[in-house]
């Protein structure tokens, strides 16, 4: 797999504030592994093969996908492939069980070491647990796993459970019981569609008991967007607030990643966001580029909405809808006002001027000393 693609998917995970995962056991893997997945939304699917790719055994994975899903979305068909997809068409479309289906395709496949992902009751609305999970392991001769994508707010990660079920000494019956007790470990996105019980031990750290942790982080997916106008700064010749803020950037995303709860990270986020704003202004008054009204009262604007209508970052321990809004609309706010002040001062033509404000300040500050 190549590195650009790990490269890639990892950075998507990140910005869209997602963490790693222990997946040892599967990249050391010696023969088949079968894992039965919590599986409540097509997100499983998606995070999934992203975290596949990252760690590099995206080649080895092979998804079970029911004929109804891939006719619903026909039209992603080459990506299905393309990430080791085998679909089970419809009874009335194949002359042999699906549990025979799916054996026979598996056995066509060159792959030795292959990751078979499948939900033991074949939907994301819940309902009774099917035994073909348990009869596939059997007849591929291999041991079964349990694994699912956790949408727990403070974790966020693949979570797969490091102890594995042997069909051969576990009956079905029992086999359940354990894969049950083990899936309720993992928090899915939406817990209502679960067939299994979420432990009392993970739902009782949530400060609230109903929650849906959205796939994509919007708070750390438009801090992510901040770097953006770090090229902008940069192509504009403004390398010193391009610096600034790339580093600036990079401490939200990292303060957003945590949930909003690491001092570290936050006092990093506060101290670089005021310096570099400082800086900006210093910058901006020094070039004389910003005496435009308009310019003046969109960062005012800006400032007074995101922090009289914004909720504090320490008030509450889990973010809020609202605080959620403006905190992504403040990030948007700033990445835009950022593009549009390079995009002016390289209109106005005010790089070489500023240049020339600098060194007349330190030539003048010499001569004092």
């Amino acid at each position: 797999m190549s590195c650009f693609l790990k490269f890639c998917s990892a950075f998507v995970l990140w910005i869209c504030g997602w963490r790693g995962a222990d997946l040892d056991l599967l990249e050391n893997a010696s023969g088949d592994v079968v894992l039965a997945m919590q599986h409540t939304t097509y997100w499983d699917y998606i995070l999934g093969c992203l975290y596949m790719w990252t760690y590099g055994i995206g080649d080895r994975c092979r998804f079970i996908m029911a004929g109804r899903v891939a006719n619903r979305f026909s039209w992603a068909s080459w990506f299905f492939r393309r990430t080791g997809c085998i679909n089970v068409p419809d009874s009335d479309k194949r002359s042999q069980g699906s549990l025979q289906y799916i054996v026979e395709q598996l056995k066509r496949d060159p792959q030795s070491r292959k990751i078979i992902l499948i939900s033991p009751n074949g939907s994301t609305k819940g309902g009774e647990w099917r035994s073909g999970w348990y009869q596939l392991a059997r007849l591929l001769e291999t041991k079964i796993g349990i694994v699912g994508v956790d949408f727990h707010p403070f974790r966020r990660n693949v979570k797969l459970i490091d102890s594995f079920i042997d069909p051969k000494f576990v009956s079905y019956d029992e086999a359940e019981r354990l894969a049950k007790i083990q899936m309720g470990l993992i928090f899915p996105k939406f817990p209502e569609n679960s067939s299994v019980h979420v432990s009392e031990r993970v739902v009782r750290r949530l400060p609230i008991t109903r929650i849906h942790t959205p796939a994509i982080d919007p708070v750390t997916a438009s801090a992510a967007l901040l770097f953006v106008p770090c090229g902008f700064c940069w192509w504009s010749g403004c390398h010193d607030l391009a610096l600034g803020g790339f580093f600036t950037a990079f401490c939200s995303v990292m303060y957003h990643r945590s949930h909003e709860s690491s001092q570290f990270w936050s006092i990093a986020d506060a101290i670089s966001a005021k310096s570099t704003l400082g800086w900006f202004w210093v910058r901006a008054l020094l070039n004389h580029c910003m005496s435009d009204l308009a310019e003046f009262l969109a960062l005012f604007i800006g400032v007074v909405f995101f922090y009289l209508l914004g909720i504090g970052r320490h008030k509450h321990p889990l973010r809020t809808q609202r605080y959620i809004l403006f905190h992504t609309i403040w990030h948007l706010f700033t990445a835009a006002f950022i593009i549009f002040y390079c995009c002016t001062m390289v209109g106005k033509n005010c790089i070489s001027e500023h240049e020339v404000h600098i060194h007349y300040i330190i030539g003048n500050f010499r001569d004092e000393l």
